[in-house]
């Protein structure tokens, strides 16, 4: 089919052919070609996913090392050295 995008090589090794066999197996009807495509696909909807869980992470990270206004407020400067005196030892 006529594209003017890119097109790539791949060479099958053992562990290329193993991924493209498995491919298959899930969607028999394509092509090893098209199965090639499926699964480059489906590895980048993974990669995506993954990187925001990662990001989400990271501002819930961040979050929880400077609390915001509203929790500066239910705790001021000083609270927690006093809540300790309560405290016994």
């Amino acid at each position: 089919m006529p594209t003017r995008l890119p097109r790539h090589m791949i060479t099958e090794t053992e562990q290329v052919s193993a991924a493209l066999n498995a491919g298959q197996r899930r969607w028999p009807e394509l092509s090893r070609g098209k199965v090639a495509a499926r699964l480059l696909e489906e590895i980048g909807r993974e990669r995506a996913a993954e990187d925001e869980r990662a990001a989400l992470a990271a501002r819930r990270r961040r979050r929880l090392r400077r609390p915001d206004a509203a929790v500066a407020a239910w705790f001021p400067v000083g609270a927690h050295e006093r809540l300790r005196e309560d405290w016994p030892e």
